[in-house]
This record gives structure tokens, C-alpha cells and sequence, in this order.
């Protein structure tokens, strides 16, 4: 069994006083909507390998809100267990120039519509418990 190591981040801004998310879909035969996230580097923290995927992955600089981390662990294969750190990141423009190679597609987008797009069931968890975090 291979490890693996991911970091991203729920990405949002503030838009007329209301929050929007940045959610991103992979390239290739399945699509998925996720969040921006990529595996670490050598040398790298988390929090540097997730900033730098975001970045690479959306063109957008964000800045870690203080406090909140999530872990997913899932198999992407059965020979790989892989944990994914998620934070939250505050984007200040909504800009976004997608990562062709390895994305298709994104959209801002409020809690509610999040939800519906999202592939997976722990990211829809993660986006409700960042929603929490941010309107607590």
C-alpha cells in the first residue's frame, strides 16, 4: 500500500456581503467537482503546498483563514491510501484562469448551489463545516 499527500482548500470571497465558493472540475473521463488542491513537494508545509496548488491550479492568491483544517482520507486506487488537507482559503478577486492539464471547468457559487455540485459526500461535508466556520 502506497501513501499519498494532498493540500487545498475551500476556496471563497465575500461578494456584496454574501460568500461565494470556488469549486473546480478535474479533467478526463469522470469530471469530479471538488476543491483546488495538489500533492506536496518535498520541503514543503501543508499550508505552502496548498496556497502554491491553488495558485497553479485557478490563478487566484488566497490567504488561509486561521483555525480550520479538515483531513479526508479515501482510496483513490486500491493500492493507494491518501489523505487530502483541506483548509480555508479568502480569495480578494474572483478572477479565476484555470490550470488546463489538469482542470476543465469552475464556478463561483453560494452554499446551496455547492452542494448540489460537489461529486463527493466528505466534500460536501467540508463545505458545511467551512460555511459553519465562517458564519459562526
Amino acid at each position: 500500500m502506497r501513501y499519498e499527500k494532498s493540500c487545498g482548500a475551500v476556496v471563497y470571497s465575500i461578494l456584496n456581503s454574501k460568500i461565494e465558493y470556488l469549486l473546480v472540475r478535474s479533467r478526463g473521463d469522470n469530471g469530479f467537482w471538488g476543491f483546488p488542491k495538489g500533492h506536496t513537494e518535498k520541503g514543503e508545509t501543508e499550508e505552502e503546498t496548498c496556497i502554491r496548488e491553488v495558485l497553479e491550479e485557478t490563478g487566484i492568491n488566497i490567504s488561509l483563514k486561521e483555525g480550520f483544517r479538515d483531513i479526508l482520507n479515501y482510496m483513490p486506487s486500491e493500492d493507494v491510501d491518501k489523505d487530502l488537507i483541506l483548509f480555508l482559503g479568502e480569495a480578494k478577486e474572483q478572477d479565476v484562469l484555470i490550470q488546463e492539464e489538469e482542470l476543465s471547468d469552475y464556478r463561483w457559487c453560494n452554499l446551496e448551489d455547492g452542494m448540489r455540485l460537489l461529486t463527493f459526500e466528505d466534500n460536501k461535508k467540508t463545505l458545511v463545516k467551512a460555511h459553519k466556520f465562517l458564519t459562526r
